[in-house]
């Protein structure tokens, strides 16, 4: 079923870059960099909406949510009939790429093949519980308690639903303990789109750009 869910949503992200936004030529690995920043809220946003009309958060549902969404912006498309035109930049490929280089370089520097847990501070432990706790009560944490860490009532729901879904994805169910192997490869993909972002934005408002 993780396989089906990612291609619900790889179709969605191609329908949504596909609605027409503006007349002029937009910047394809800019505005795919933000569309996938979208659907990390999209996706903590529909999980807050399931668990509030108490809807199991599963794969079947979110993939069902994907769907419905994707043909949706398809119709408006059709309606249209006109879709968004992008231009490839060459040079901020390649400097997007040194990003991607350095954050598997840093990455495999810090956590190894294959990944071991080596984290500077005791905080990614809570991450990853929150995450391990919505991968199996499909629903969000506002109603959980634990001994040691107490009410999750006031946690962030984007980062543990995110790095949930993809549990959800890959975890066979036998070996809770191999969770932390996606966990780490969910943060390295944050790190990387963190970089991206970043780039993007001083790329965006520099006044003298290195060409």
């Amino acid at each position: 079923m993780g396989i089906a869910y990612f291609v619900t949503l790889i179709m969605l992200i191609c329908a949504f870059m596909l609605i027409k936004k503006t007349d002029k030529k937009l910047n394809i690995i800019s505005f795919f960099g933000i569309t996938l920043v979208c659907m990390l809220c999209y996706n903590a946003f529909i999980c807050y909406i399931l668990t509030f009309i108490k809807i199991p958060i599963t794969l079947i549902t979110l993939s069902s949510v994907n769907i419905i969404f994707t043909l949706l912006s398809l119709i408006f498309i059709y309606r249209k009939k006109e879709i968004q035109s992008y231009e490839f930049d060459k040079m901020q490929g390649f400097y997007i790429g040194i990003i991607l280089i350095v954050t598997v370089f840093v990455s495999l520097l810090n956590f190894g093949i294959p990944f071991n847990v080596k984290y500077e501070s005791g905080d990614a432990s809570v991450h990853y519980l929150t995450s391990s706790m919505f991968n199996e009560e499909d629903k969000l944490l506002s109603v959980s308690y634990d001994k040691i860490y107490g009410s999750f009532q006031g946690r962030k729901i984007g980062s543990y639903t995110n790095s949930g879904i993809i549990m959800k994805c890959f975890s066979n169910g036998e070996n809770e303990l191999d969770n932390y192997k996606i966990f780490i490869a969910f943060g390295i993909f944050i790190l990387f789109m963190t970089g991206a972002m970043m780039y993007n934005a001083l790329e965006r408002f520099a006044k003298n750009k290195f060409r």
